[in-house]
């Protein structure tokens, strides 16, 4: 639990993007190269409640609907691009 000392305070949900792409580059950013040793993704119906530090949205989930790990999220979203 946060006891207030942190240098910011916590806001609710998780971090989250509505947009497979974004999150994408998002996490490139701060990891460079997206492998599954990096966690997993997980995809879920939920409702937008805030904004992170990073101004992502962030989301209190009602529902996951999958989690993969990230080489079979970014092959998934290859595979429906044009």
């Amino acid at each position: 639990m946060c006891d207030g000392t942190g240098w910011q305070d916590a806001v609710p949900g998780y971090s989250c993007w509505r947009d497979p792409d974004q999150l994408i580059a998002y996490m490139r950013e701060r990891v460079g190269v997206l492998d599954d040793a990096d966690g997993v993704v997980i995809e879920f119906d939920g409702e937008i409640v805030d904004s992170g530090f990073d101004g992502e949205p962030t989301a209190i989930p009602h529902e996951v609907i999958q989690t993969m790990v990230w080489s079979r999220f970014i092959a998934d979203r290859r595979a429906s691009t044009p």
